[in-house]
């Protein structure tokens, strides 16, 4: 199995897939109704995704849910979902995803052109992928490689003048073995995790050295042991560990 993180992009390769997560089509909506007025994104980042797979020699796109923003059937959802089928479809590139919690109504208006893959995550060419929301099943969790969305990690910068930035970035984490069997008996305990932030730059993000990140299942269960996860920023800085980043939130 093959897994390379694309330098400078919250996106990855996974042999003949490109795997990204997050894009939450159709966010500009919640930035107008607070007074901000910005652009529809879906088309800008289908080009951006479809640039990307070409580059590569990539025909398949995996996302690893909330594809789109607005949970429910949404019209305005529905249809930024279908801008950004129709941008990668125009190209010869499919598109396959695994829903996330934003991502209902999307079954029953893009089936036949979404490959839908099951909620509880899939394995793929040997690694395994789920969004984070929900449980998944036995089979993601015997793999040696498991690939997560849901959390939108980023990290909070600041230097001596107290500027603060806000910066997305990867964590890479194991899990924890006597907590892992209490819910499946038999899986990988060595099995690495990698957390994918957010593709959508409209996305702040977690922070989590700063905020509380024990978002879906597998964090709140501490079945996956963030704190002493690695952060790489996109260009592959390392950071250190989650732990010794931390503050706020009691140090947690």
């Amino acid at each position: 199995m093959e897994v390379e993180p694309i330098a400078d992009s919250p996106a990855l390769i996974v042999e003949d897939a490109l795997v990204i997560a997050d894009l939450h089509l159709g966010i500009e909506l919640e930035y107008r109704k607070k007074g901000v007025y910005v652009e529809k994104q879906s088309v800008r980042l289908a080009k951006d995704v479809a640039n990307m797979a070409e580059e590569y020699g990539i025909r398949k796109v995996i996302v690893i849910g909330d594809i789109k923003h607005m949970i429910g059937c949404w019209e305005s959802g529905i249809n930024d979902v279908k801008a950004f089928y129709n941008v990668l479809s125009s190209r010869g590139i499919s598109l396959h995803l695994i829903p996330g919690n934003h991502d209902g109504g999307l079954y029953a208006n893009l089936r036949g052109k979404i490959y839908f893959l099951p909620p509880r995550g899939v394995v793929y060419k040997g690694v395994a992928m789920v969004h984070g929301h929900a449980w998944p099943s036995h089979q993601v969790m015997d793999a040696d490689i498991l690939i997560m969305g849901h959390l939108h990690p980023a990290i909070e910068l600041r230097d001596g003048m107290g500027s603060i930035d806000v910066v997305p970035c990867w964590v890479r984490a194991r899990v924890n073995a006597d907590i892992l069997t209490k819910y499946y008996e038999g899986g990988n305990d060595s099995m690495e995790v990698i957390i994918i932030p957010a593709f959508n730059p409209l996305i702040r993000g977690v922070c989590i050295n700063t905020e509380d990140y024990h978002l879906g299942p597998l964090l709140s269960s501490g079945m996956i042991d963030v704190k002493d996860g690695d952060v790489h920023l996109l260009d592959g800085a390392y950071l250190g560990k989650v732990s010794n980043l931390r503050y706020g939130c009691n140090g947690r």
